[in-house]
């Protein structure tokens, strides 16, 4: 039963991914045609158990930001999610606003499968229990831009966003960072999630053999293995390769192999899914039992063309981790964003955890701004660790919290709240893997403000402009524009 809906949720989302995993592609199934360019993947794990209110948890610190009367009262907190929402569970009751689906094909329910998204919802109920909820279904990069719009519209103060897109420029250009962008500009506090893909990533120079294999650094096999704590096979994977096409405008792909006692077997190759300037492949597909590995193959009217360049290529996956691995890069869209709250996810302990993506961007950003417990997103039976959508859950609504303490505070003087009393943590001051340190509540609703001033890191965004689907003809509304993807941390 928990492969039917596993397999319903797969005919029904489609466009992004989560900071958790189980690959969905709409309309095909997997194994079909590969995903369109606007890739969004949502951050849960791959079943679609019932979301328990009794199991939530709200952690100490927010508790006693709660014990002195804040609880986010006058606040209104958005939701962009992929999966959908259940906003009849009981638990929700009085704190749901609104609640629309731009995807025209399902609705806000998303046909049940809805885990993900109720279960955010659940925790800034909780968490934030007097804040007002608009939660937004997106499973396309134009559904996030009218998403965004909408919340503009509603006046909304805070937008969590716990999902991420592999496979598109980290350099917070891609379409989903540039209207996340757009509402930091119309004065809103957004969230995002890192991403779950600290153990799944790999980026650096293309050094071929000569037969046209890239070398990683054990050779050119690497071994694939699915997510710690999760059942071990089946699981549905998908990788993405990407580089600069701009820079270097020819051919490479990826192929799957599965080893047997006659060899290797090619389960897999990849499809090209982005032309633009930075080229995308993607590779899809279910494995079962037995033991797996992928290569970076370079065609051979590619070969001549490398040693005068010498691209940089990024491979990520989710529903498996890598044996060889560089986690350093690992942040994707719209975490990549330049004026978004960029959210990683700790351990008990206080140790960042492996799974968490962390930067520096394409560009040179420190990218990640600060990190929180995961222990808010409890919800779900059976699920061991909920991944950087429960740390963004967290922060979110501490942000509400701040707000709520005193309406008068900017986006950015919230920001400044979150990452100047941040407990630091890692190397000392911020840096690429715990940002600016561990989110404190108390001391971000009511205390001073003993770490540096500044406030996440900001650049220059476009100027709003209208939603132009015929300038992006892969995401149509109604039509996903990628595969959505349930990665499930270790």
């Amino acid at each position: 039963m928990a492969r039917l809906r596993r397999l319903t949720h797969r005919a029904l989302v489609g466009g992004l991914v989560l900071g958790l995993c189980v690959l969905l592609v709409w309309p095909s199934p997997l194994g079909g045609p590969a995903p369109w360019s606007g890739t969004i993947v949502d951050v849960w794990s791959g079943q679609d158990s019932d979301v328990d209110a009794e199991n939530v948890t709200v952690p100490p610190g927010i508790a006693a930001v709660h014990d002195r009367g804040v609880t986010g009262s006058g606040v209104t907190v958005g939701v962009l999610d992929v999966t959908g929402f259940g906003i009849d569970h009981p638990a929700l009751a009085g704190h749901v606003v609104a609640a629309r689906s731009f995807d025209d094909s399902v609705g806000v329910a998303n046909g049940g499968a809805n885990r993900h998204g109720t279960a955010v919802a659940l925790s800034l109920a909780e968490l934030a229990p007097d804040a007002s909820l608009y939660l937004a279904v997106a499973h396309s990069s134009a559904d996030v831009e009218d998403a965004t719009a909408w919340f503009i519209e509603h006046d909304v103060d805070v937008v969590v966003a716990p999902f991420n897109s592999p496979g598109t420029s980290a350099d917070g250009t891609a379409r989903v960072s540039v209207a996340l962008s757009r509402l930091r500009e119309a004065g809103v506090v957004v969230v995002a999630s890192a991403g779950n893909f600290g153990q799944s990533h790999w980026q650096g120079n293309l050094a071929p053999t000569d037969d046209g294999r890239h070398r990683f650094r054990a050779g050119v096999r690497n071994r694939v293995f699915p997510v710690p704590n999760e059942p071990r096979w089946p699981t549905d994977a998908g990788l993405w390769l990407t580089w600069n096409g701009s820079r270097f405008p020819h051919d490479l792909n990826l192929e799957l192999y599965r080893f047997t006692r006659d060899g290797p077997e090619l389960v897999a190759t990849s499809r090209r899914i982005s032309t633009d300037r930075d080229r995308s492949e993607y590779l899809g597909a279910t494995l079962s039992s037995g033991e797996y590995y992928f290569v970076l193959d370079v065609p051979e009217r590619t070969m001549p063309h490398v040693d005068e360049h010498r691209p940089r290529v990024e491979v990520i996956a989710s529903g498996v981790v890598f044996d060889q691995t560089r986690p350093g890069g690992s942040l994707t869209a719209p975490a990549t964003a330049p004026s978004v709250v960029a959210v990683g996810a700790i351990t008990p302990d206080g140790d960042v955890s492996e799974y968490s993506s962390r930067g520096p961007t394409s560009t040179g950003r420190r990218g990640v701004d600060i990190v929180a417990p995961t222990d808010s997103l409890s919800a779900v039976d059976g699920l061991n660790a909920p991944g950087t959508s429960s740390a963004a859950a967290y922060v979110g609504a501490t942000a509400a919290l701040i707000k709520s303490a005193d309406p008068s505070r900017s986006a950015v003087a919230v920001e400044r709240r979150l990452t100047s009393t941040a407990d630091d943590r890692g190397q000392h001051g911020p840096d690429t893997v715990t940002g600016y340190g561990r989110v404190s509540p108390v001391a971000a609703v009511f205390g001073d403000e003993p770490g540096s001033s500044e406030a996440p890191e900001t650049a220059s965004i476009p100027a709003p402009r209208p939603t132009d689907r015929s300038a992006d003809p892969t995401t149509p509304r109604g039509t996903v524009s990628a595969a959505v993807v349930n990665h499930t941390p270790p």
